[in-house]
């Protein structure tokens, strides 16, 4: 089994089966970032400007006040009983509290789902059923530089991943409902909630859910292109 990817093939390889989202930071100019899912989704970047990784993969860069992007209100990104979610991370300061990615996320009517960093560190996977909004926690602080971090539900489980391995803690609920709003990279309830600080790659949604070792395997081939080893 081929064990990394190269740039080249991150451009023209097809997306897997099941994939709904493929944000690769191809930068094609203006204000638009391009999916290469079958759906063509996409999305409209506000504040964040393109940058390298140093394996040459283009990533957004985000301000931390006012940088988004949203990806609007598809319903084919609000699975409510499985999904997998990967993306790239790049915190420029962990002093913060940040949506790398949210979808109909609302707090206060515990709706929806979000990828969270906490001030002082700490990563959560936060699901909301419209009566709860349970987290399951990477049990490692959170760093500066770049990691991969996987999200899965499934069977009413949600689990969260960080490089290629998973956090202690899971949650449980029967379904994900979905506040009626976009979903965002780098913000979360809206565009000026929980602005990211640092830069987002490789985003990709999944109705099928990854196994332990998809993940890992994930994990490993990409991580030379982001200078992790």
């Amino acid at each position: 089994m081929k064990t990394m990817l190269d740039v080249d093939e991150l451009v023209f390889s097809p997306p897997e089966l099941g994939c709904v989202l493929y944000l690769l930071g191809l930068p094609g100019g203006g204000s638009k970032i391009y999916d290469r899912s079958p759906y063509g989704i996409g999305g409209t970047i506000t504040g964040a400007v393109w940058k390298l990784s140093e394996g040459g993969v283009w990533c957004l860069d985000f301000d931390g006040t006012d940088d988004y992007v949203n990806l609007g209100t598809d319903s084919r990104l609000a699975f409510t009983t499985a999904f997998t979610l990967k993306l790239w991370v790049n915190l420029d300061t962990v002093s913060q509290t940040a949506c790398p990615y949210a979808r109909g996320w609302s707090y206060s009517a515990k709706k929806g789902m979000r990828i969270l960093v906490v001030t002082g560190g700490k990563w959560y996977l936060q699901l909301g059923d419209g009566s709860n909004r349970p987290a399951a926690v990477s049990d490692d602080n959170a760093t500066v530089g770049w990691t991969h971090l996987v999200a899965t539900f499934s069977g009413g489980v949600g689990k969260l991943y960080r490089q290629g391995i998973v956090q202690a803690g899971t949650l449980s609920l029967t379904s994900i409902v979905y506040q009626d709003n976009d979903a965002y990279l780098g913000a979360g309830e809206t565009p000026t909630d929980s602005n990211m600080d640092g830069k987002i790659a490789l985003v990709e949604l999944s109705s099928n859910v990854w196994t332990d070792q998809q993940i890992a395997d994930s994990f490993d081939r990409e991580k030379y292109l982001f200078g992790v080893w």
